[in-house]
């Protein structure tokens, strides 16, 4: 289920829906909306990966990654090991 957020809400605000709504993965825009988002994950226990669609991902937060290293990631998975992850 997507639950969208408007770029002009505060971390706290984001921090109510991501927690409310139970989301695992936020994704953001840029590093403007990445700051927000990393101050909401204190209180937004359920989130585990922010995903950061534009420039580069800060070395000391692992659990942020971006788009092309999920894409990348994706590329190098066998398709049958997906299959079998489905079943």
């Amino acid at each position: 289920i997507s639950v969208p957020l408007y770029p002009t809400l505060p971390p706290p605000q984001i921090a109510f829906i991501v927690r409310n709504s139970g989301a695992k993965i936020l994704a953001v825009s840029d590093a403007k909306q990445l700051k927000k988002a990393l101050e909401a994950k204190a209180d937004a226990p359920s989130l585990e990966l922010i995903v950061l669609m534009e420039g580069d991902a800060p070395a000391d937060a692992p659990f942020v990654r971006t788009f092309a290293d999920l894409i990348q990631a994706g590329e190098a998975e066998p398709l049958a090991d997906l299959a079998a992850r489905k079943k």
